[in-house]
């Protein structure tokens, strides 16, 4: 009975110390995929283009975190970010191991790069914008943003058309 007792508790350690495959799988997935909405000397904030509802449904969390980085990024480049330790805090701090800015294939007028830095300039400091996509039938650009007034925590949908200039 104890060799049974023992072996059991020998192959309970062995399991428990193996690597799941969601944590490998989880260390090769980018920690943040999304827009650079700010920059700040050598960081940049990038902001998840996919909103997910919170607890309260009324809510939606955007993903956003505050990226160090020697790599020269742009508002409006779209990047893969990997890394190991966030600062908790809104939005995220951290250092990168590997970034990764993805080409745009929107066929328009404008692009994303346009959209981001004319509503950045219109936001308040560090602007949380997201969901932008273009739609080609109507020719115009939706997004959605959080226009950082107290109390609010709502994202704000806002059209733009596909034309230059912007209006």
């Amino acid at each position: 009975m104890k060799k049974f007792i023992v072996g059991w508790l020998v192959l309970l350690v062995l399991v428990g110390c193996g690597t799941p495959k969601d944590h490998i799988n989880n260390k090769e997935a980018a920690t943040i995929e999304g827009y650079v909405t700010a920059t700040q000397e050598s960081r940049f904030l990038v902001v998840s283009n996919e909103p997910v509802p919170s607890n309260d449904s009324n809510t939606q969390f955007v993903d956003a975190l505050w990226v160090t980085t020697t790599k020269t990024l742009e508002i409006g480049d779209y990047v893969k970010v990997w890394a190991d330790t966030i600062d908790e805090s809104y939005p995220g701090q951290t250092n990168t191991e590997k970034i990764e800015v993805l080409p745009s294939t929107v066929k328009s007028t404008l692009s994303p790069k346009d959209i981001i830095i004319h509503v950045a300039k219109k936001l308040e400091h560090n602007p949380i914008i997201t969901n932008i996509n273009y739609d080609p039938k109507k020719k115009e650009w939706i997004l959605n943003y959080f226009p950082r007034t107290q109390g609010t925590d709502q994202l704000v949908k806002l059209t733009i058309q596909d034309q230059q200039p912007i209006e």
